[in-house]
């Protein structure tokens, strides 16, 4: 090294650890990267993220009072400042041996050393800043983005106490070194904030906290070589350099850089082939918007190509500027995988030829989705041998950086998911900033979106709020949107929209442009996406199980949708008893082990699914729950439902003769299983035919209107009627409603409104600043309510061993897939085992887990006499024991 070409190294760059690491081979010896030098690293990440993505900096220019050149320079030294923090001793006395090697200091109380460094740093700045330069006084917003910088653990930083937490010494060298680096990168501009735009600037913290975040986890990263740790031989200014080379290629190696955008996109270049393209299609492909942020609600039945209009829109967006990628926000992972699986083999036609943009599939079970496993081990292929984009696979891409973790998901440049992965942004979690940030630059597509509940629906409201604040466009597809969840998504977003009509146009899409004004475009219905469907009513479950079983008999496939998995095991178990050998039962339900759910939503979809063939479907029937509402493309040609709320109705009804394609069936008729909607109701009028259902749709005056408008329609109309038709009156607030149904009604209303208030206490709000009170530790802020359960892990005790459920070509992952979830009310724990072999096992197994991650407890089956069939005591939360049996055939059952 020739030092005649190198500045005079700072003071503070040998005396402050910043990342250190013990060698393997010698344990005794230890490597430690200076903290200055760590902080340029995260400072030359932050400068290539902002090279490769400059939309960030061109919405926080928006915002007014600084150009984009500003605006990127003082986020350069946000995150040159994110860890002035660690200058204390508190957080240098982590490792005190080390301290002491490099600086002679160390802290001799204890008591400091459970603050945070992003807390001392918040509190150290607000102290210090006069010192370094007094002007600072007037610049709130600094400090407010530079509040955001310190946060970047993924939680608000606090002011505390400094105490002894920093000595004086330490005080000086931080000064010195913030002093430092203005002079390096230029000292930030200082200017009278208008009152205008104070808020504005405060919005984007929400989105500088999570840009930190991000040129943190890079910066840090030396485990791949990105940024491996440095002697204290180089200057500020020489170690700049390096840091900058490094920061390419971590951008590079991560392949965070932004694929361009497809000139051109429609279905021909989606599907490969001349497709008629729908009315709604066709409004996609005439429209051009400009730059800037957009709202689109499509409201069209199932075969009116939602799908491929969303995607047409989407690319028009990004083309337009207005975002650079996609995310498809879904209600289920099975939703999300169906979605996956239909875009895979087309999304690349969205981005230009050669590019590689990233597909990643975002819920929590991905890891045992195999064609997105192999789509990451596709990408580490082609990087160890491979020059050319053509050897991948063009369906199947995406980056490891991207799977490492699911905080990564809106980076990759098409996400498809849970509408959880979303709502986590907006909820007050760690690192939700980082979510918020890059979801800020993806168009949000939330499909299904009538299926949430007021809970979800609430917390999508204050997702489309961030996103419209940020920058962000959202699509948003229904078959059967209620007009005031429409209503709320308009206002959300800041639209003019006030106007509720009943029998407001149908098909329909509600668009609101980039300076909040609102506007309908009716379409043309497509014909075969929309009919009148006759209704024929059933008085007993037993009635319509008969019938079910004749026409399996004669060869045909019918589909049962039942609302609670205990009936759905007894009308299973009735046919059992009763079908000839010529037909052929499958049962479909939640409380299945994840393997199993996995093989059985694989057989139904081969059986009913849209290849299915004539000698398949024969005789076939399936009796399924929810699960099947909205997650399976699954074409029935006869179907029965249990009675539930007319939107959820319209949904089951489209399992029915789904797909065109078999034109010698009968005509549809949707089977229902009901009472009459008589004026004089009884009291038991849902109870005495559902005695577990009654509590799955506890509304009863609206499962009264449901019926009423069924028969007062004749059916479902749904072609010769607008669908609004169906559905308003049945959610009308004032509607009417037999006597004795009411208090039921009013019991269900009350619960409704408790779940909107629980959201907007639970879900953040843009206008409110990112500080410490919305952050509480330990608080319980779900992305939905009535999915909480507790997961349990099936374990089969046989011949002295503990083995998982499920078999897997390792143990870790046969375990995962052994999953299965209770609800809170029908599990405290497992009954005591008396075993102490196997108590010994299960603890054995639990304590190997519990080193790595808060695992779920492992509910131990034993073999019973029924073939098949394993068992084994829970405890309720009434502290009654239950007996419960698994078996691969029915699932969980609960005694």
């Amino acid at each position: 090294m020739n030092s005649v070409f190198l500045k005079p190294i700072e003071p503070y760059i040998k005396s402050y650890w910043g990342k250190y690491k013990t060698l393997d081979d010698l344990p005794e010896k230890m490597l430690w990267h200076p903290l200055a030098y760590h902080s340029l690293d995260v400072a030359a990440a932050m400068e290539a993220i902002l090279d490769i993505r400059p939309r960030y900096v061109q919405e926080i220019a928006k915002k007014g009072a600084f150009s984009e050149t500003e605006v990127k320079h003082q986020l350069i030294l946000m995150a040159a400042l994110h860890d002035i923090g660690k200058f204390a001793q508190n957080f240098q006395s982590k490792n005190e041996d080390l301290a002491k090697e490099i600086s002679g200091h160390t802290l001799n109380s204890e008591d400091w050393l459970r603050y945070g460094h992003g807390d001392v740093g918040y509190t150290f700045w607000k102290k210090c800043k006069d010192r370094i330069d007094p002007t600072f006084k007037k610049n709130e917003y600094f400090d407010d983005w530079l509040h955001a910088a310190f946060s970047h653990h993924g939680t608000p930083a606090t002011e505390i106490n400094l105490g002894n937490a920093i000595a004086s010494s330490a005080i000086d060298d931080a000064q010195n070194y913030i002093k430092d680096i203005f002079d390096l990168f230029g000292w930030p501009e200082r200017k009278e904030i208008q009152r205008s735009e104070k808020n504005a600037l405060k919005e984007a913290t929400w989105c500088i906290a999570g840009l930190v975040i991000l040129a943190d986890w890079l910066g840090s990263n030396a485990e791949k070589g990105w940024f491996p740790y440095e002697k204290p031989d180089f200057s500020l200014a020489d170690y700049w350099k390096k840091a900058q080379e490094k920061a390419k290629t971590a951008i590079t190696e991560a392949q965070l850089a932004e694929a361009a955008i497809a000139t051109h996109f429609d279905l021909k270049s989606y599907f490969k082939e001349d497709v008629t393209a729908t009315p709604l299609q066709k409004w996609a492909e005439q429209q051009q918007p400009n730059k800037g942020s957009h709202l689109y609600i499509i409201e069209d039945f199932t075969g009116a190509g939602k799908t491929e209009a969303a995607l047409i829109l989407a690319h028009r967006l990004m083309q337009s500027g207005s975002a650079e990628g996609i995310y498809w926000a879904l209600p289920t992972m099975a939703t999300a995988n169906g979605l996956y699986a239909r875009i895979e083999k087309g999304y690349r036609a969205l981005f230009a030829d050669n590019a590689l943009p990233s597909l990643v599939l975002a819920h929590s079970a991905r890891d045992f989705h195999k064609k997105f496993q192999i789509s990451i081990e596709g990408v580490s292929r082609y990087k160890k041998g491979s020059n050319d984009p053509d050897d991948i696979p063009a369906e199947v891409n995406c980056a490891a950086f991207f799977a490492e973790n699911k905080k990564y998901t809106f980076l990759a440049q098409f996400g498809i998911g849970t509408i959880d992965q979303a709502l986590i942004a907006v909820l007050p979690v760690r690192h939700n900033n980082l979510r918020l940030a890059a979801l800020s630059r993806r168009v949000l597509i939330i499909d299904e979106a009538h299926s949430f509940d007021g809970y979800m629906t609430k917390g999508i409201e204050a997702l489309i709020e961030f996103q419209a604040a940020l920058g962000g466009s959202v699509i948003i597809l229904s078959a059967t949107l209620i007009q005031a969840q429409k209503r709320g998504f308009v206002q959300a977003f800041g639209g003019d929209y006030n106007v509720v009509e009943r029998n407001a146009p149908f098909p329909l899409v509600t668009y609101v442009d980039p300076e909040k004004h609102s506007d309908e475009y009716p379409l043309a219905a497509l014909r075969g996406s929309r009919r009148d469907l006759p209704v024929k009513f059933f008085s007993s479950v037993e009635q319509v199980l008969e019938t079910i079983l004749f026409k399996a008999s004669q060869g045909n496939c019918v589909l049962y949708i039942r609302n609670t998995v205990s009936e759905a095991l007894e009308a299973y178990e009735w046919l059992k008893d009763h079908a000839p050998e010529t037909v052929k039962l499958h049962l479909f339900h939640a409380r299945f082990c994840l393997k199993d759910r996995q093989e059985r939503e694989n057989e139904i979809l081969m059986l009913l699914g849209k290849e299915s063939t004539i000698q398949q479907r024969a005789g076939q029937i399936v009796i399924a729950t929810q699960v099947v509402e909205q997650s399976l493309d699954l074409d029935a040609d006869y179907m029965a439902t249990d009675l539930c709320p007319m939107d959820l109705l319209i949904q089951r009804a489209g399992r029915l003769h789904r797909h065109t394609h078999r034109p010698d069936r009968s005509p549809p008729e949707l089977w229902l299983v009901s009472h009459s909607a008589i004026a004089d109701a009884p009291e038991d009028w849902v109870s005495s035919l559902f005695p577990k259902g009654q509590y799955v749709y506890s509304d009863f005056g609206q499962l009264w209107r449901t019926v009423y408008t069924l028969e007062k329609m004749g059916g479902l109309p749904c072609l010769s009627q607008s669908p609004r038709s169906l559905i308003e009156p049945v959610f009308d607030k004032n509607g009417d409603c037999p006597e004795a149904l009411q208090q039921a009604s009013n019991i269900a209303c009350s619960k409704r409104n408790e779940k909107r208030s629980m959201a907007n206490f639970n879900f953040l709000k843009i206008e409110n600043e990112y500080k410490e009170t919305l952050f509480e530790v330990n608080a319980k802020t779900p992305t939905r309510l009535d999915a909480e359960g507790v997961t349990l892990r099936l374990g089969c005790w046989g011949n002295g061993h503990l083995t998982p459920w499920a078999q897997a070509e390792d143990e870790r992952l046969a375990w995962r897939l052994s999953e299965i979830t209770l609800r809170h009310n029908q599990f405290k724990e497992v009954a005591e085992i008396e075993d102490a072999s196997l108590n010994a096992s299960v603890q054995k197994m639990q304590d190997q887990w519990s080193k790595h991650y808060e695992a779920p407890r492992i509910l131990p089956l034993r073999s019973s006499p029924e073939k098949g069939v394993w068992e084994n005591c829970i405890i309720d939360p009434s502290g009654k024991e239950r007996k419960v049996y698994y078996s691969f055939e029915k699932g969980l059952s609960i005694i």
